[in-house]
């Protein structure tokens, strides 16, 4: 049991997912996105559901590169672009993690 460890990349992952979490919660909460119409479904649910299946999942890619689901108000658009930052910063977080482990670890010939 000592030796079981969570990888430091579950941590990382699961950060972004509540970051997402949050920036949807305050999408929701400002009335420039919803997902079901249900408000406080929404807000205190699907939001946070959303944010953490995107952190862990190749739905990271339409976060970070496609998500136009928000109002065209000036929230929803400063909303939209937080959202789209943070997941270029995790596409960015990915590929340096793969070019160090890429250059640290000994591949075989």
């Amino acid at each position: 049991m000592d030796n079981l460890l969570v990888p430091v990349g579950v941590f990382v992952f699961a950060g972004f997912g509540i970051v997402y979490g949050w920036i949807l919660h305050s999408a929701v909460d400002r009335s420039v996105f919803k997902i079901s119409g249900i408000r406080v479904l929404d807000s205190y649910f699907l939001s946070w559901l959303l944010g953490l299946v995107s952190a862990f999942t190749p739905m990271m890619f339409y976060v970070a590169l496609g998500f136009h689901e928000s109002a065209d108000t000036p929230d929803g658009t400063k909303l939209e672009h937080r959202l789209h930052w943070a997941g270029r910063l995790q596409l960015v977080y990915l590929v340096l993690y793969g070019v160090i482990v890429l250059a640290t670890v000994p591949q075989r010939s």
